[in-house]
């Protein structure tokens, strides 16, 4: 039975070759030969050159009455046996070390060093920090646990985990617990040494402090040929390599490896592949594969390919094959959601209405609710969350001036068929302003658009009644030379050219009531939005639709 130790990943310091000014124990000395009659072999000593040491970890916690074992390196990340070093406590009564490298916590206190120094005259040294703690603190993550391994039947492989506050400090003193969930392929002790049983996929994991990390281990079942394909966990057996989620139509670089019953790449194998559509009816998706065949592997012994998935939504198989072995892997198409358009940028005043007629789009133009004002359920049914307007009812937003393009846009319901404005600052004493505007009453108008200059107003109609009592979107929008175009529930209804820009000046803008102090809009009004751009058709569709 062959084992395999997988290394702890560790932040690593290097440290001056001085001797510490702190230590105060009598240094645990290295063993430099065998005792008599059989003891421990000789020591291997320091591999060759040393110029630096290193330890890890290099900041430790540790629970009062915990052990935990430290590692040193030298420049080049080979390991150095402890017996090599001579190690040391700073506070021996606090925590000490012995001659493994092997640290007892005994008290409360710290933080303190624990250091580990070369013989010789130019001596070398690195030390560690080390906290002793009544109660850990939160365990954060567990790190050095490898995604996956690969290995044949019969092999034992150790894992092991550090696990690490919010600052990323090593905690001693955390029980783990290791759990495999497929116990006919590899098990696990206490400890974390997994045995590979037969040939599959086991998942492993590792849990401490209530944080959990998972692993895969992949068991060569011992066949002649094996194909292999690589997925995030790493190197999988039996075609477990699911490649995930992936955009529809788009490519994936996909790795196979041919093996032999312990994992060693077999000469001069060639591969071939195929897009498999018989997977059901919901795999009737099969998109293509480049190359179909690889007569040999690249320079890391790998047959690469390029996949590019179907263009509709569901799952997708590549079947690769060697000789008379071969796997089926799996992959799934998702439809991309675009992201959603920008709604916020020339955002001049937003009135959200929950509770309040504040402008919450940051420009502070907040409105003065008038008489014939209340807040009222908006058109989901929360409440207070709109305002109902009656005569002469109104909401004052203040100055706010729209010199070139804009957009206005609301939440209409009409409860009364008459004429009434939504959004307004428009006069007809000195003909200028903007106005949206419902039309009720007359034939076959639902909503105006009106900007006006010094050459009169301009306005059109959408054409289409609307009905009372229902919730609408409308919007206005001119593009701040000549075209005005109307809105209804995202859709496109009207458009006119010859419009012309607001002046500045002139009566508030109020939302509810004509700013020249008539026609008030009977119903309720919700998410009253001013733009100083006009909005594109996409975005108006999509402001149709967000809640």
């Amino acid at each position: 039975m062959r084992t395999r130790l997988l290394p702890v990943l560790s932040l690593l310091v290097l440290f001056a070759a001085a001797c510490s000014p702190e230590a105060t124990t009598a240094p645990s000395q290295p063993a430099l030969s065998a005792a008599k009659g059989g003891g421990k072999p000789p020591c291997p000593g320091l591999p060759n050159p040393t110029t630096a040491i290193q330890l890890a970890p290099n900041a430790v916690t540790v629970l009062a009455g915990a052990t935990g074992t430290l590692t040193a390196t030298n420049q080049a990340g080979l390991q150095i046996p402890p017996c090599a070093l001579t190690w040391s406590s700073s506070a021996p009564r606090v925590a000490t070390v012995n001659a493994d490298a092997v640290v007892t916590a005994l008290v409360k206190g710290g933080p303190i060093t624990i250091t580990a120094r070369t013989g010789g005259k130019k001596s070398l040294g690195a030390s560690v920090a080390l906290t002793v703690v009544s109660a850990l603190p939160a365990v954060s993550t567990l790190t050095g646990l490898p995604t996956g391994v690969l290995v044949v039947v019969g092999e034992q492989v150790q894992f092991t985990v550090e696990a690490r506050d919010g600052l990323g400090v090593v905690l001693w003193g955390y029980p783990v617990t290791w759990t495999s969930y497929n116990l006919l392929v590899a098990i696990i002790s206490p400890n974390g040494l997994v045995t590979a049983l037969a040939g599959g996929t086991a998942d492993v994991e590792a849990s401490a402090g209530g944080v959990s990390e998972p692993a895969k281990v992949s068991v060569n079942p011992g066949w002649d040929v094996n194909v292999l394909c690589r997925n995030e966990w790493g190197w999988a057996v039996f075609g477990d390599c699911n490649q995930g989620n992936h955009p529809t139509g788009s490519q994936i670089q996909v790795s196979f490896r041919v093996v032999d019953a312990n994992n060693q790449d077999i000469p001069g194998a060639t591969m071939t592949f195929e897009v498999d559509p018989v997977c059901g009816s919901s795999c009737d998706n099969p998109g293509s594969v480049s190359p179909a065949q690889l007569s040999s592997p690249d320079a890391n012994n790998q047959f690469v390919v390029l996949w590019t998935l179907g263009p509709n939504p569901g799952y997708n198989r590549l079947a690769a094959s060697s000789g008379d072995y071969g796997v089926g892997i799996w992959a799934t198409g998702i439809a991309v959601v675009p992201p959603p358009p920008d709604i916020l940028s020339g955002l001049r005043a937003y009135f959200p209405f929950t509770g309040n007629a504040q402008d919450a789009s940051g420009n502070n133009q907040h409105g003065t609710v008038g008489g014939g004002t209340t807040l009222a359920p908006d058109r989901f049914g929360n409440p207070d969350a709109a305002y109902g307007f009656s005569d002469p009812g109104y909401i004052d937003i203040g100055q706010l001036d729209l010199t070139g393009a804009f957009t206005l846009s609301a939440w209409i319901r009409p409860d009364i068929q008459t004429v009434g404005a939504v959004i307004s600052k428009f006069a007809w004493a000195n003909v200028q302003g903007y106005e949206l505007l419902y039309a009720g009453q007359q034939a076959q108008h639902c909503m105006r658009l009106h900007t006006s200059g010094l050459r009169g107003t301009l306005g059109f109609d959408c054409g289409i009644p609307l009905e009372l009592g229902r919730w609408y979107h409308v919007v206005g929008t001119y593009d701040g030379t000549s075209w005005g175009r109307l809105y209804l529930d995202g859709v496109l209804v009207a458009e006119l050219s010859g419009l012309l820009p607001d002046l500045p000046e002139g009566p508030h803008t109020l939302i509810g009531r004509s700013a020249w102090g008539a026609q008030t809009f009977l119903g309720l009004i919700d998410e009253v939005r001013i733009y100083e751009r006009a909005l594109t058709a996409e975005q108006i569709a999509y402001l149709a639709t967000v809640p």
